[in-house]
């Protein structure tokens, strides 16, 4: 069998690219043929049964399934006689199956396919590591007020693995001896303390962010010690499942390791999640108040966190109501929205039309109750709701607010009894205050970093 002889070139986070040398071909063996067509179609059928395991038995649990089993892309096969190397890449826009020969030994193409990552060294050898091999990994403090910058610490990121035989091979149907199976996707976790610089009180914390080295593959595996009767492709579908098992029971329980430390962070990760589509909409300035009132009547909370029962367009006779709140204390509260988009006041420093409006309506609703009480507490079921209950106007954003204009809300506030005027940024920030009251800070520097909140140390007493 004759094979054509090709340059591959490995460059950063860029899949594979491979050039024909015009003229030069490889004549393989018998022996050598079919080890190359056994091992190649092992792995076919491999990464086949476990793309078709992970968007069929198992798409339930895709997301914790690792990409080069869900979505693979370019899967390169090189075989040596004394081992096998196979470099899975992330799929773009299509996928192909390659398959090589390689008549160096084992641990001279590894480091190759894996871009200086992974080496593999004889029992008994020390690896030659320099600045050209691994992925350089360093940590520093960056003082975004001063641009100070202070370097940590640095390392390289080296796997070494040494080709020893393991006490028992595993026998068919299972895969054959892997000895090293590598993913480009990591984490770091950092811990640390938090310090209020006014009290002194300290929090520890944990966090975890995950990241990905920048070469071209998902997965490298090393597969020493040659055996061809262990390359069946039939059980290469139980070879898949038993992977995906393993790759998502692996996952779960880091999750759920870190979870056990600070049960709150999946409801401060679904809060930030709110708070983040509730700034997105603002951001967007929507036109339509409708628009802001099925996210505020999706997430009441935002607006009344202690509140026990909601109503939505109640009427109080031709007047409709946005919101009506009643809260753990039996109190009330009515809520007129307005758009985002709305000006507080005018020019001259005058209340807007529309935030007059807004207080109107108010005063209508109030003045229904008054001379409607009965009705109000028995028909619309407010039991217990006073003649005056509290109000509040949501209007507008508060980057159109000027000093001047914050002064006179809150004299607007004190001449209207049990009334209160807000921004949609107000709500933002009054929502997130009190979750983080509840859950601990929410915002982290680190883009797709979570934290972690770990138990308060006892403090000290001195005897």
């Amino acid at each position: 069998m004759e094979l054509k002889r090709n340059q591959v070139y490995f460059e950063g986070e860029n899949p594979m690219v491979m050039t024909e040398l015009p003229g030069e071909v490889v004549t393989l063996t018998d022996d050598q043929e079919r080890i190359l067509k056994q091992v190649s179609g092992s792995i076919k059928a491999y990464i086949l049964a476990a793309e078709e395991l992970a968007n069929g038995k198992y798409a339930h649990l895709r997301e914790m399934i690792p990409a080069y089993l869900s979505t693979p892309g370019h899967v390169l096969v090189s075989c040596g006689l004394d081992g096998i190397v196979v470099r899975y890449e992330r799929k773009v826009d299509s996928r192909r199956f390659l398959k090589a020969w390689r008549d160096e030994p084992l641990v001279e193409f590894v480091s190759e396919l894996s871009q200086g990552i992974v080496r593999c060294v004889p029992p008994g050898l020390q690896p030659e590591i320099t600045d050209q091999d691994g992925f350089l990994l360093s940590t520093f403090i960056n003082n975004p007020t001063t641009g100070d910058h202070k370097d940590i610490s640095a390392a390289r990121l080296v796997i070494t693995a040494v080709v020893q035989p393991p006490e028992r091979f595993p026998q068919p149907p299972h895969k054959p001896f892997c000895l090293v199976s590598v993913r480009s996707d990591f984490a770091f976790h950092l811990h640390g303390e938090m310090i209020d610089r006014i009290t002194g009180d300290v929090q520890p914390f944990l966090t975890f962010t995950p990241f990905r080295i920048p070469v071209g593959w998902d997965c490298i595996e090393v597969f020493p010690f040659l055996d061809l009767a262990q390359w069946v492709p039939e059980n290469a579908v139980s070879w898949a499942e038993t992977d995906i098992l393993a790759a998502v029971t692996a996952r779960q329980h880091h999750h759920a390791t870190l979870t056990s430390l600070d049960p709150n962070a999946g409801a401060r990760r679904a809060f930030a999640a709110e708070l983040g589509a509730f700034k997105d909409l603002l951001d967007r300035s929507p036109e339509r108040e409708e628009e802001l009132h099925v996210f505020l009547k999706a997430h009441p909370h935002f607006i009344c966190p202690s509140y026990s029962k909601m109503w939505s367009k109640l009427p109080f006779g031709s007047k409709e109501s946005d919101f009506v709140f009643r809260d753990a204390a039996g109190d009330y509260l009515l809520v007129e929205i307005e758009r985002s988009t709305l000006p507080l006041f005018i020019q001259s420093g005058d209340p807007s039309r529309d935030l007059n409006h807004a207080r109107s309506q108010i005063t209508d609703w109030k003045r229904y109750i008054q001379q409607n009480f009965y009705t109000v507490q028995n028909e619309l079921k407010l039991t217990g709701i006073s003649a005056n209950p509290r109000s509040l106007v949501i209007i507008g954003r508060s980057v159109s607010l000027t000093p001047e204009n914050r002064s006179k809300i809150a004299t607007m506030e004190t001449e209207s009894l049990n009334q209160k005027l807000m921004t949609y940024d107000d709500v933002y920030l009054n929502a997130k205050a009190v979750i983080e009251n509840m859950f601990g800070p929410l915002e982290i520097p680190i883009p797709d970093t979570q934290i972690f909140y770990l138990p308060k140390p006892w403090p000290h007493t001195n005897r």
